[in-house]
């Protein structure tokens, strides 16, 4: 079983450059805003042909994916790079949405 970690803190504090230290075998990283990851090297650690990272926006497609991966006896560490993004995104996405259900008592 996989370790879901959730790094939080203000934007350029090292939130993404702490797990590059982490063995790239045992990790999937979900990059959301699919922004290259900031060290020297990441491509080579991080990309489709070693199945480790992948740009996935919405809830549904991150549960999916941290689902599957949590199974495979090889993944240790399952990181999602920028959720907030994802949050925000689908929030954005439904700030139009009229139509809300009421109920009188």
């Amino acid at each position: 079983m996989a370790n879901i970690i959730m790094i939080v803190g203000d934007t350029g504090t090292g939130k993404s450059t702490s797990f590059k230290n982490l063995p790239s075998n045992e990790t999937v990283i979900i990059n959301v805003t699919g922004k290259e990851l900031p060290w020297k090297g990441s491509r080579k650690q991080y990309n489709a042909a070693n199945k480790n990272i992948a740009r996935l926006v919405t809830s549904e497609e991150i549960i999916k994916a941290m689902s599957a991966k949590s199974t495979d006896p090889n993944i240790k560490n399952i990181i999602i790079d920028d959720i907030g993004f994802s949050m925000l995104n689908e929030y954005f996405e439904k700030a139009n949405t009229s139509g809300y259900f009421s109920c009188s008592l």
